[in-house]
């Protein structure tokens, strides 16, 4: 049984799809089908808008300063400020993330997670990608929060042809990836 939120859900769904042997049950949350938002990410203006971050991540150097600086407001205010229930992250929480974040090269290991999905083809045109192509046989749940900053409702729309085993979507309309 396989759980991934946010990138985590897009390393579960490449999971299913390149090892369905492997996978007997998949949930993830806040992740769109990867076919999905790679269509979404080459046709939709909004979605476009919504992942610029996907895009200010390439540049090697530039994030990790823009994370560093102010003792890393930028995060504070992504994470903090980002989030519907704003008390879902706490300063403790926070005084956690900075600290794991002064190890070297720890943002450039979080930010090259972005740097190597742009460049693994999964944003390729259909076709390009035979892994990416495959139906999902596993029982599969998807759970989004509806209030996500990042990725659009319309992202989780018409993903039943995904699917050749049981598929079920289920919304939370007052939340968030992260509360």
């Amino acid at each position: 049984v396989i759980v991934g939120h946010d990138w985590g859900g897009g390393v579960a769904w490449a999971t299913a799809l390149m090892r369905p042997e492997v996978v007997e049950r998949l949930v993830v949350l806040n992740c769109p089908h990867l076919k999905r938002f790679s269509q979404e990410l080459r046709r939709n203006p909004r979605q476009m808008l919504r992942s610029w971050y996907m895009l200010f991540f390439q540049p090697p150097g530039l994030p990790e300063r823009m994370f560093r600086a102010r003792n890393f407001a930028a995060l504070d205010r992504a994470l903090k400020e980002g989030t519907v229930h704003k008390g879902a992250i706490t300063d403790e929480d926070m005084r956690y993330f900075h600290e794991a974040f002064r190890h070297p090269y720890a943002i450039t290991a979080a930010i090259n997670y972005y740097r190597a999905n742009a460049r693994s083809g999964f944003m390729a045109r259909p076709g390009s990608n035979d892994w990416i192509d495959r139906k999902i046989a596993a029982p599969t749940m998807g759970i989004w929060g509806e209030q996500d900053f990042a990725l659009g409702k319309e992202l989780t729309l018409n993903m039943g042809p995904l699917f050749s085993g049981p598929f079920e979507l289920r919304y939370i309309r007052d939340s968030d990836p992260w509360g």
